[in-house]
């Protein structure tokens, strides 16, 4: 199943012109392939087509080759009028009357067509398990997801086209080359049996990664995006090419406390050679001075000059106890989950951390960051007396480190909350200027534009992130599809929102664009399902404060999602 991304709105922009550019793609790509993979044009309707192969290889080598030659015909053309298509194929019963064909198998791959990335095609697990072997492609594994009207949570696999040299053809914006340097930290492997060891090993690649996103000269892919290689044999040329990194840095960590090894290689993303390599035997309190070498000499065969200054700013972690540093590692591992009993977790470790070492700013941030997630979604009673402790732990925070970027990201947040909007730009700004490529910086600013109503910033900020994050973020989806809504973009919001409906929020968010879309039932059932998976979700965590400080605004999101169905109070 395939149709054209956006095709509503080209129609209302330019009807006519829209029209002779379907008409074209059809006549010159779309039809002329499906003969030649021994396909059946099923029927199209509008902007759609279904299509029907003998086997699933067919069918993917069809949708990957249209799809490499669409991206070569929309690389001249301007955006407004490119004809992008995204497919969704399944394999499947079907039940065959009048030349058509129904059943489970063609809905199953008309919702993975609703999921698909622009420009690219999702498929489903039992097509994966038919052609990962067969073909050169790659595999971007979705995991698990709940889809329109089907019983069970479908497997879900993004495949793209690859030429014989093993890079991408035809790739989609979510997984664009950057022209910048660039790196990845994958994640460290832990080695050994010992129970801080895959502590240390996420830990250590989660700081380099944030050590990094300082230097203005390079990008670094977000470590959500790189997250999803953990565990998996794949070649580093494909790994690069995925990520769209010229390098890549990877290890190993095994040992306690008392002593471990660290062993540290930095990729040539083209080549898969290493360009250089390193193992580093210490004791555990020397664990801050190793990643402290490892981004210097990563720097040094990158190649990116940097004044003593900036190195100073760059690397050195704010404490040398490695116990506070487990305790806000742990932390983090739990504040993920935006849940209240995860969070309730992160705040104990957040403030054991900052009592361990008093003069850290880090377990300040994080614990103000927490407190006001407790406060603002109701999951404690005392909620202002939350909220200010919040803030004087950012604040704080900011004096100890007033060059951090995340923290001051932290500080515009929550002035803008407090609707102090003027004050809590200038800091966002100058978190972006301090780390123009941190992923958590990019995300904070695109998320606080959008509450003081400059959506364009917005939408430009999500549009940078997508440069570091190229497997999209779920809750960055999230937000970005809140942006379009409130931007006017109704359509876009839908089509982003639909790819992260596993978040509560995410799914209480497309309700609130169906209700203004005029689809009131279409919203109704959206928070029925929501519902059905968290009986608790109501208005007051989804509130209409917490996207805007306009109060105007924030009333009539309040009323979109009550005509949805979603109640005041749990």
């Amino acid at each position: 199943v395939g149709d054209v991304v956006e095709y509503s709105r080209k129609m209302g922009v330019d009807e006519i012109g829209t029209l002779a550019r379907l008409s074209s793609t059809r006549t010159a790509v779309i039809d002329p392939k499906i003969a030649k993979y021994q396909g059946r044009l099923v029927k199209s309707i509008g902007d759609g087509v279904l299509i029907e192969f003998a086997s699933a290889v067919d069918a993917l080598t069809y949708v990957l080759e249209v799809q490499c030659e669409l991206a070569a015909r929309n690389s001249t053309v301007p955006d407004d009028q490119k004809i992008v298509f995204r497919f969704g194929i399944n394999v499947g019963d079907v039940i065959l009357q009048d030349d058509d064909i129904f059943g489970d198998g063609v809905n199953i791959a008309a919702r993975l067509e609703a999921v698909a990335p622009p420009g690219a095609v999702c498929i489903s697990g039992n097509v994966y398990d038919q052609v990962h072997q067969k073909l050169p492609a790659n595999f971007i594994d979705l995991g698990y997801k709940s889809l329109k009207n089907i019983a069970e949570p479908v497997r879900v696999w993004v495949a793209e086209s690859m030429d014989e040299t093993g890079v991408e053809v035809g790739v989609p914006a979510s997984v664009r080359k950057l022209e910048q340097p660039s790196i990845a930290v994958l994640p460290f492997a832990p080695l050994g049996n010992d129970a801080n060891t895959a502590l240390f090993a996420d830990g250590i690649s989660e700081d380099l990664a944030t050590a990094l996103c300082r230097v203005p000269d390079i990008v670094v892919i977000s470590p959500d995006s790189v997250a999803n290689y953990r565990g998996k044999n794949k070649p580093l040329r494909q790994i690069a090419s995925e990520l769209g990194a010229l390098n890549l840095l990877q290890g190993t960590v095994r040992g306690s406390l008392s002593h471990m090894r660290i062993s540290v290689q930095l990729v040539d993303g083209a080549t898969g050679n290493y360009l250089w390599s390193d193992r580093y035997d210490r004791a555990g309190d020397d664990f801050f001075a190793i990643q402290d070498e490892i981004v210097k000499r990563v720097l040094v065969e990158m190649q990116v000059k940097l004044t003593a200054g900036e190195m100073a700013r760059i690397v050195g972690q704010g404490t040398d106890n490695l116990n506070a540093w487990l305790d806000y590692t742990r932390g983090w591992s739990e504040l993920i989950h935006w849940n209240r009993e995860s969070s309730l977790r992160a705040r104990d470790h957040f403030q054991a951390a900052a009592a361990l070492d008093p003069d850290w700013a880090l377990p300040q941030m994080a614990l103000g960051i927490t407190l006001r997630e407790l406060s603002l979604h109701g999951w404690v009673s005392n909620k202002d007396k939350v909220f200010q402790q919040g803030l004087e732990l950012v604040e704080q925070a900011a004096r100890n480190s007033p060059e951090e970027p995340f923290i001051v990201s932290q500080v515009g947040e929550y002035y803008i909350l407090q609707e102090k909007a003027d004050e809590g730009i200038v800091f966002c700004e100058k978190a972006l200027e301090l780390a123009p490529g941190d992923s958590r910086v990019l995300g904070s600013a695109a998320m606080n534009f959008i509450r003081v109503g400059r959506y364009d910033r917005s939408l430009a900020l999500f549009e940078r992130l997508r440069a570091v994050c190229p497997i999209p973020i779920r809750f960055n989806m999230a937000n970005e599809g809140l942006a379009l809504h409130l931007a006017g973009r109704r359509e876009e919001a839908v089509e982003t929102l639909r790819q992260c409906i596993d978040l509560d929020y995410a799914l209480a968010r497309l309700a609130a664009v169906e209700v203004d879309r005029g689809n009131v039932s279409r919203a109704k059932a959206l928070i029925a399902d929501l519902l059905k998976r968290n009986a608790q979700a109501c208005i007051e965590e989804f509130a209409g404060r917490l996207i805007t400080s306009d109060a105007e605004k924030a009333k009539w999101y309040e009323e979109l999602l009550e005509t949805a169905g979603l109640p005041r109070e749990p």
